[in-house]
C-alpha cells in the first residue's frame, strides 16, 4: 500500500503538482535542489496551512522510532563509526522514501544479524545520543511544526545528519572537555523516553481537542487517523496526507514488532503489548513506542545488574 502511494506522491511532487511553488535553489546542486523541492512541496501540502491536525502527532511519533536504531545498533556491539555511517544511509532513505517503507526492512535485517546478543551501553554514548536527539531532531522539528515555511521545512529534511553530528560533537566534548553528566547509560536513555512521552501526550491532546470540538467527532476521528485505500481521484493534498497516515501505521508496526521481539519472556512481551495499546489510545503513538523501549531498557538494566553480581560472586 505504501510503495505505490510513495511513487504516486513523488511523481506529482516532482512534476510540481498545483499549487506549485517555484523550484527552490538551496545548495546550487541541481539533483539535491530537485529532491529538496519535491520534499518541500510534499510537506507544504501535508501541513495544508496547519489544517492537517495529525501532523504534530505524526512528527512526535517519528522521533522515538528514529532514535531506536541508533541505540540498538550500539547496544548490539557495533562501534560508533559503523553506527554513524549506517545511520547516515538510513537517514537518507528515511527522507527520500519514507520511514514506513525503510524501517521494516532495516529492523528485519538488524534482528536477523544481531539477534538478542547485547553489550553494555557506554554512558558517554547514551548522553551523546540524548544531546544529538534534542538538538538535531526535537529543536528542528519544533521549528518546522511551528512555522511551516519552505526554508525551515527544507532545513528539517537533514535532521538525521544533525542528530549524528551533534552526537559526535558531544562525544568529542566528553572526551576532551568535560565528563558525562549522567552516571549510567540507563539515566540518559530514560530521559529521552520520558521526553518523548511528554511530547506525545501534548500532541495527542491537541489532536483529540480538535476532534471533540468538531461538529461530528466520530467522523472527524476517522478523517484524521484513517488513510484512504484508493488514490486514483484524490487531490495532491489528500495523497500527501494519506501517505503520512500510512507512514505512521508502518512505522508503528515496525517499531512495535522490533520492540516486542527484543524483549525477553512471553509475559513481559504481553505486558508491553498491553501497555502499547492502552498508551497509544490515551497518550499517542509516541508514548506507546517509548513505553515499550522503557520496559526494554529496565529489563536490560536488570539483566546487566544480575550479570555484574554473578561476576562479583565468581571473584569471591
Amino acid at each position: 500500500m505504501l510503495a505505490p502511494l510513495l511513487e504516486l506522491v513523488a511523481s506529482k511532487a516532482a512534476q510540481g503538482a498545483p499549487p506549485s511553488p517555484p523550484e527552490w535553489q538551496y545548495s546550487g546542486f541541481k539533483g539535491l535542489d530537485k529532491t529538496l523541492s519535491t520534499l518541500i512541496r510534499f510537506f507544504l501540502q501535508s501541513f495544508e496551512g496547519g489544517r492537517f491536525v495529525l501532523m504534530p502527532e505524526f512528527i512526535a511519533s517519528v522521533g522515538p522510532a528514529a532514535i531506536a536504531p541508533i541505540i540498538e545498533m550500539r547496544r548490539s556491539g557495533y562501534r560508533f563509526p559503523t553506527v554513524f555511517v549506517s545511520m547516515l544511509v538510513l537517514g537518507y532513505l528515511y527522507q527520500t522514501m519514507g520511514a514506513g517503507v525503510i524501517l521494516p526492512f532495516w529492523w528485519a535485517l538488524h534482528l536477523l544479524l544481531a539477534g538478542h546478543e547485547t553489550v553494555p551501553m557506554p554512558a558517554d554514548y547514551s548522553e551523546a545520543t540524548l544531546v544529538g536527539y534534542f538538538v538535531g531532531f526535537v529543536a528542528f522539528s519544533f521549528a518546522m511544526v511551528t512555522y511551516q515555511t519552505p526554508g525551515i521545512i527544507g532545513i528539517w529534511q537533514f535532521f538525521p545528519a544533525y542528530v549524528l553530528i551533534f552526537q559526535l560533537l558531544s562525544l568529542l566534548s566528553q572526551r576532551f572537555l568535560s565528563r558525562a553528566m549522567f552516571g549510567t547509560s540507563h539515566q540518559a536513555l530514560q530521559a529521552i523516553y520520558i521526553f518523548n512521552i511528554f511530547s506525545s501526550v501534548v500532541t495527542h491532546a491537541y489532536t483529540l481537542i480538535r476532534v471533540f470540538k468538531s461538529a461530528s467527532p466520530l467522523d472527524s476521528l476517522k478523517d484524521i487517523y484513517l488513510p484512504g485505500f484508493s488514490f486514483a481521484s484524490d487531490s495532491f493534498t489528500v495523497l500527501c496526507q494519506d501517505f503520512c497516515k500510512w507512514d505512521y501505521i508502518y512505522i508503528a508496526a515496525a517499531t512495535l514488532f522490533s520492540g516486542l521481539w527484543l524483549l525477553r519472556g512471553t509475559g513481559t512481551r504481553l505486558y508491553a503489548l498491553g501497555v502499547f495499546v492502552v498508551s497509544s489510545l490515551l497518550l499517542g503513538g509516541g508514548a506507546g513506542f517509548s513505553l515499550i523501549w522503557m520496559i526494554k531498557e529496565n529489563q536490560q538494566a536488570e539483566l546487566h545488574s544480575k550479570s555484574e553480581l554473578a561476576k562479583e560472586e565468581k571473584q569471591k
